[in-house]
Parts: structure tokens; sequence; C-alpha cells
């Protein structure tokens, strides 16, 4: 959410006598105004609001009840909207309004994502259970699913073209990640939200000794993740990253604060992309299949536009569920 409105269209909103919603949002704070119309007009869920409210506005406070935070701002919103309202003809649909529709265009809750099946711009970014949905409708659903089980070789093909004739980075280890995080992980790149790159890591041990003796500690000699973080974090040392800074695999090696990340078996590969939002991450590096003997591919992902990534990842709340 931004943190406020535009001077300029904060003064239209409240010249626009033909808009009484427009002079009523207009006497709100804009961080309420913005949070009533995603409510009312576009019916997204307060839970979707509470992460909005955490990323984009305040700095987290533990135990912070963020919940009644942002229920008490809409109901403090809903009773000045009504009392500002008492006497004007309001539209039954707010979205009708210009400047609700300002509002929703600037929060990108606007635009219509294409149908799967049928391909036609009907779904809504974000859904009264804040799911992302595929189809516009049960009937496209069925339709899709009797196509999939009619044509497998048709799907596999389209899937494959997808993955690898357009995204160099899955050449290879696509098996190795779940579809749905390929899927996942294409659309945020296509977005222009993040980079992916394979890369090819070599064979050897770690030098900095807190990390060596980590390693040593977490895993038998006999593991293949224990070839697989000494792989990954001697490549992190040679990209000049200091080590101690680094979250391996569910646990900090030193700092509190890690902006590389190494991950195994794609296991933490769904907070990835918060990392990158919240913890201001710069690399996350993931090998899908740790083996003990074999080459050691890797998926190094970065954060190319954050402030995108976050829109992405507040309109789209399923990314890697």
């Amino acid at each position: 959410m931004r943190d406020r409105l535009d001077p300029t269209v904060r003064a239209v909103l409240s010249r626009q006598e033909d808009d009484p919603l427009g002079r009523a949002l207009a006497g709100l704070p804009t961080i309420e105004a913005q949070f009533t119309v995603a409510s009312l007009a576009y019916q997204v869920p307060v839970a979707v609001l509470v992460e909005a409210f955490k990323e984009n506005v305040v700095r987290l406070i533990h135990n912070y009840d963020y919940l009644g935070h942002v229920r008490g701002m809409l109901a403090h919103a809903q009773r000045h909207m009504h009392d500002a309202l008492a006497a004007a003809e309001i539209p039954d649909d707010w979205t009708t309004s210009p400047s609700v529709q300002k509002i929703g265009r600037e929060l990108g809750l606007t635009s219509l994502r294409p149908c799967r099946h049928c391909g036609v711009d009907k779904i809504k970014p974000i859904t009264p259970k804040g799911r992302r949905r595929q189809y516009c409708s049960n009937s496209c659903r069925q339709a899709a699913y009797r196509f999939r089980i009619a044509n497998p070789e048709t799907i596999a093909a389209a899937n494959s073209d997808r993955e690898l004739g357009m995204l160099p980075c899955f050449t290879g280890i696509e098996k190795t990640i779940h579809s749905r995080a390929r899927f996942e992980l294409i659309d945020l790149i296509e977005a222009g939200a993040i980079t992916a790159e394979q890369v090819l890591l070599k064979d050897r041990k770690v030098v900095n000794p807190i990390a060596a003796r980590q390693i040593r500690d977490r895993w038998n000699p006999h593991s293949p993740l224990l070839r697989a973080a000494n792989a990954a974090l001697a490549h992190l040392e040679d990209s000049g990253a200091d080590l101690r800074a680094v979250h391996l695999h569910g646990q900090d090696l030193d700092l509190e604060t890690t902006p590389y990340f190494v991950g195994f078996e794609c296991r933490y590969l769904p907070a990835a992309m918060d990392c990158f939002i919240g913890s201001k991450g710069l690399a996350w590096l993931e090998i899908p299949r740790p083996s003990l003997r074999g080459p050691l591919p890797a998926l190094l992902i970065r954060p190319a536009d954050r402030t995108r990534l976050a829109e992405r990842r507040r309109d789209e709340r399923t990314y890697f569920a």
C-alpha cells in the first residue's frame, strides 16, 4: 500500500460534487481510505490487509495485535463513512465511483486476469478467500481437467515448452522442482520481480571455520546434505558473501541478519520471496536434489524489483502454497 495519496488526487477527490464516496474517502487518513476501498469495494480479505499493513506501513513489533489494529482502522473508517454519507445517495456498486476506481487502480485491484481455460479476462486479482484462482468458473475448471486427462502428451509438451524454451534456468532440473513452484517462479520472473539462473556447484569444502563446524554438527559424513552444504557455502564464499550472514537450511550460521539463504529439496523455498521482501535478502541458493555423487546443479534466485515482488505477494497470497 502507498503511504499517502498524491495531494493532487486528494484534492480531486474532495472536489467531485457528483461523487459522494470520493468526498467521504478524502476525509479519512490515506491508509484507512485505501483499506476501506480494498475491503468494501473489492472484497480483499482482512488477513491480506493485515499482511499489507505489516509489510508496507509499520515496523514489526513482537506479539502486537495487528489483526485487531486493522479491524479497528476499518471500524473507524466505516463509522466515518456512515456519518459522511448519511444524506447522500450511495451507489449499490462502490466500484462505479471514480474515486474508488482511482484508489483501486493504485492498489492493483481493478485489472482482471485471464482464465487458464477460456483465456477471457474474468478473474479478480484477489478473491474473498484470498486464494489465487486459475479458472473463471467451475465449468472451465472441469473442462480443463477433462482436456488434461484426454491429452496428457499435449499438456506435457506445453509445460515443457514453457519451462525449457522460455527459461533455460530450469533445464535439466525441471523434474526436481514441483510443477506448482516452477510455474510460480516463472510468473515472478516474467513479471520482473526476481531473476533466476542455474549454477553448477563445485564439489569442495567450505573454508570458514564457523560454517564448517555447523555443517559437521548437523549432518553425518554420508549425508548428501553435507556435501551440498559445503558446495553451496563455498560458492557463496567465492562470490564475496559473509558466511556469518547466511541462513543455511532453516538455521542461521552466526548472525541474526541474513541476506543470504541456502535451501535443499525445496523445503524452505516458500520462504524465499518473503525473505527478499521483509529481510532484504540478496540471494537464495536452492539445491533441489542433493546427491552423494555426480553434478550439483543449483538455482540462484535474486530479487529484481522488491516493490513489484511485494505487490505480487500481497495480491497473490498463495505463491508456493
